[in-house]
């Protein structure tokens, strides 16, 4: 199933670098559409394909299946973040 979500609920705690909680690191990474960011919703972590950059948020593709997805977000699934919950990526 194919559908756009407004916000992942993406955990935003001691597990993501400090880094990433300075604006200034995010001019440092540069994603692109076609690359692969990697996030976590509380409970795992996953892959999701970007499809859009924007200033302040990025929308994306699920690329793997979700065992433990409380929001009811699965494989596919259109997501959109913010540039502080990505904890990985891959061109």
């Amino acid at each position: 199933m194919n559908r756009s979500k407004p916000y992942l609920r993406i955990y935003d705690g001691d597990i993501l670098p400090k880094s990433r909680e300075d604006p200034k690191y995010d001019k440092d990474i540069d994603i692109k559409v076609g690359h692969f960011v990697k996030l976590c919703n509380n409970y795992e972590r996953f892959w999701v394909e970007v499809l859009e950059v924007k200033a302040s948020t990025l929308k994306g593709r699920i690329d793997n299946d979700l065992i433990m997805s409380t929001d009811g977000n699965e494989y596919n699934d259109v997501i959109e973040f913010r540039w502080r919950n990505i904890m990985d990526h891959m061109e």
